[in-house]
C-alpha cells in the first residue's frame, strides 16, 4: 500500500514531511492547488486508492449516506478530512485551494 493512502486511511502522520495544507489530509484535485499539484505523487495515489480530493462535490453523498446506513462505499471513498469535519475543512484560509505559485 502506498505511505500516503497508508497514512490517511490509518490516520498515522507521515513525517518528516511538509504537507500542503495545514490540516495534513486536505489535498486537492489536480489543476486545482498549486501547493496540492506540487504533490503530484500523493494526488496520483489518491486517485488509485478511489479516495476523493477534498474539492469533489460528492464527499457530501458518501458521508450521508455512510451517517444514514453505518456502511461504507465499496467504491470510492471520503476525503479524510471531509470525513472527519464536513464543509468545516475547507473554511480555514489555510487550507484553501491557493494558486498563484506558477508564472
Amino acid at each position: 500500500m502506498n505511505a500516503y493512502i497508508e497514512a490517511i486511511t490509518t490516520g498515522d502522520r507521515p513525517l518528516p514531511v511538509t504537507h500542503p495544507h495545514c490540516d495534513w489530509r486536505v489535498l486537492h484535485s489536480p489543476g486545482r492547488c498549486d501547493l496540492c499539484d506540487a504533490h503530484a505523487d500523493w494526488q496520483r495515489a489518491r486517485a488509485d486508492a478511489k479516495v476523493l480530493f477534498t474539492d469533489d462535490p460528492r464527499n457530501k453523498e458518501l458521508v450521508d449516506a455512510f451517517l444514514l446506513t453505518g456502511k461504507r462505499s465499496d467504491g470510492e471513498h471520503p476525503c479524510p478530512a471531509y470525513l472527519q469535519r464536513g464543509d468545516l475543512c475547507q473554511v480555514w484560509a489555510g487550507n484553501l485551494p491557493y494558486k498563484g505559485m506558477g508564472a
